[in-house]
C-alpha cells in the first residue's frame, strides 16, 4: 500500500522552545485524509506551550549519576546472575565498580564461561531510566570482558537487547583490555526499565565484570499544592480513618490513624486535587505537638478517576523525628487523587503533609477525529504507554517524561506512547506522530518503514 505523507511546519509561534517542532501528518492509501491541523496546533500550543514547560519544572543537573552499584545504594539482593564461581567469594556481590578483593575475589566470576553467561540488576521500579553504563574486570586477576550486549526487561521475564537510536542490530558494546581501567559508556536513547542484563560475548580469561549503571539526577522546582495554605479544601481530603483536615504542613494539628483501630485496616491518606494534577514531590511532618508519632517509611499511590489505582514500587523514607520536614523528590505522578500509605512508624501512624506540582493544562475537546488507526513507537524504545483523554495529553506526558523523543498517539484507542527514539516510523495508518526532536521530518528526507 502507498502512504501519503504531508509533513505540516508548526509556525515560528510554536518554535520557541528548546528545539524545532514539527507534526507529520500519515495518510493511508486508500483515500482518508486528515484536515490540515496547522491552525488549531499553532493556537493550542501558543495558549498552553508555557504552562507546559514551566508548570512543572523538571531540570536535568547532570546524566551520569551513579545508581549505587560501588556506593551500595543497589543492594546485595538487587543483583543476580546465571552462576557464580563460589557465591561467597566470586559471587554477584563482587560486582561493583572499584571493588578491592579484601574480602574475597575482585569481580564478580562466573561459574561456566559461556555466552549465555549473564549478570543482572534489579533496579526496583520499571520507571527507572538508565543513560550510561561503565564496566571493569577483575582486580585480582588478569580476568575481563571485551564485548558485551545488553538486555532489558520490565518485568524480568521478557528480555530485549538494547539497539541504538536508528538502528536494527543489537548494540555490540566494547568492553575492558585490562584489569582496572573503567569504560564507559552513554546511552542514545536511554534505558527505561526495572532490569539490565549484561551478556558477555568475548572475554579474556574468565568471564569476569565489575559494572556501575548511570542516570540522570533531577530536581523539582514545583510550588505547593496548598495542604499548608489551605487551596487545597477539606472536602479534597479523605483517609482510611482519623479526621484528614489534620494533616496540614506546619499546622497545629496532624492527622493519626484512629485509635485503636483496626488491625487489618488497610492505611492510607488522599488528596482529591480536583482534576488532573503532575506530582513531583511529597513532604512530610510528624506530630510534634503530642506523642512524637512520625512516618518512618511509606510509599505512593495514584489514580485518574479513585477507582483504578497505579502504586510506585519505591518505598520512601520518611522522618527521623517529629519535628523536621523531609521532601522527597520522587518520579513525576499523572493523577487527579493522590495517596499516601503508611509502612513504618514511630509510636503511630501519624503525620502532616504536602505535594509539590501543577495542574495539567486544560484542553477543551480532542484535537483530532476519533479516527484515526493506531501506531507503534519503535520497538525497544517505548518509554511509557497509557491511555489518555486526548493528543494534548500525550503531548503533555512526552514533555514530563524524562528522555522522551517523540509519541505516537491514537485517538480512536485513545492511547498514548512515549518513545525514546527520534527515529520516524512511517504508518499505513492515518496517524498523527509527533517528534521532539530536531531535523526529524525536518528535512524531507528519508524515513525508516522497517516497522
Amino acid at each position: 500500500m502507498n502512504t501519503e505523507v504531508h509533513s505540516i511546519n508548526a509556525p515560528e509561534g510554536y518554535q520557541g522552545l528548546k528545539n524545532q517542532r514539527q507534526t507529520l501528518a500519515q495518510v493511508n492509501g486508500l483515500g482518508i485524509t486528515c484536515p490540515d491541523y496547522k491552525q488549531v496546533i499553532a493556537r493550542t500550543f501558543k495558549k498552553d506551550r508555557d504552562v507546559i514547560r514551566q508548570a512543572l519544572e523538571l531540570q536535568d543537573l547532570e546524566c551520569k549519576v551513579p545508581l549505587g552499584m560501588e556506593n551500595g545504594n543497589i543492594q546485595d539482593d538487587q543483583i543476580t546472575a546465571s552462576s557464580q564461581w563460589n557465591s561467597v567469594t566470586h559471587g554477584v556481590t563482587r560486582a561493583r565498580l572499584n571493588l578491592l578483593p579484601s574480602s574475597g575475589a575482585g569481580g564478580w566470576v562466573a561459574l561456566q564461561h559461556t555466552i549465555h553467561e549473564w549478570l543482572q540488576v534489579d533496579l526496583r521500579s520499571r520507571y527507572t531510566s538508565v543513560t550510561g553504563l561503565a564496566t571493569q574486570g577483575r582486580n585480582d586477576h588478569g580476568q575481563w570482558v571485551t564485548k558485551y550486549n545488553v538486555q532489558y526487561s520490565i518485568d524480568g521475564v521478557e528480555f530485549e537487547y538494547y539497539k541504538e537510536s536508528g538502528q536494527s542490530l543489537r548494540k555490540e558494546f566494547s568492553g575492558n583490555q585490562d584489569r582496572d581501567t573503567v569504560v564507559y559508556h552513554e546511552l542514545n536513547p536511554p534505558i527505561t526499565a526495572r532490569y539490565i542484563r549484561f551478556r558477555p560475548l568475548t572475554w579474556q580469561g574468565l568471564v569476569s565484570m565489575r559494572v556501575e549503571l548511570y542516570t540522570c539526577l533531577q530536581v523539582c522546582t514545583a510550588q505547593a499544592v496548598g495542604m499548608e495554605t489551605g487551596e487545597i479544601l477539606d472536602s479534597q481530603l479523605s483517609a482510611s480513618s482519623g479526621v484528614p483536615s489534620k494533616a496540614r504542613l506546619n499546622g497545629v494539628t496532624t492527622w493519626c490513624k484512629h485509635w485503636p483501630g483496626n488491625a487489618n485496616e488497610s492505611v492510607y491518606y488522599q488528596i482529591d486535587f480536583g482534576r488532573p494534577y503532575r506530582i513531583c514531590a511529597v513532604a512530610t511532618q510528624g506530630n510534634n505537638g503530642g506523642n512524637y508519632d512520625y512516618l518512618k517509611e511509606y510509599i505512593l499511590r495514584w489514580s485518574h478517576d479513585g477507582v483504578n489505582w497505579e502504586e510506585s514500587p519505591e518505598v520512601l523514607e520518611g522522618n527521623s523525628n517529629a519535628h523536621e520536614v523531609k521532601k522527597n523528590i520522587i518520579s513525576v505522578i499523572h493523577a487527579r487523587y493522590f495517596r499516601l500509605i503508611p509502612l513504618k512508624w514511630s509510636v503511630w501512624p501519624c503525620t502532616k503533609l504536602e505535594a509539590y506540582g501543577e495542574p495539567w493544562p486544560e484542553v477543551s475537546g480532542a484535537l483530532f477525529e476519533p479516527r484515526f488507526g493506531p501506531g507503534k513507537a519503535l520497538p525497544g524504545h517505548v518509554i511509557s504507554s497509557r491511555s489518555v483523554t486526548d493528543v494534548m495529553q500525550c503531548i503533555q506526558l512526552c514533555l514530563v517524561t524524562n528522555q522522551c523523543k517523540s509519541i505516537n498517539f491514537s485517538s480512536q484507542l485513545k492511547e498514548c506512547e512515549v518513545s525514546g527514539s527520534k527515529t520516524c516510523v512511517l504508518r499505513t495508518f492515518c496517524l498523527i506522530q509527533y517528534d521532539f526532536d530536531e531535523g526529524c521530518f525536518g528535512d524531507g528526507g528519508s524515513h525508516d518503514e522497517s516497522n
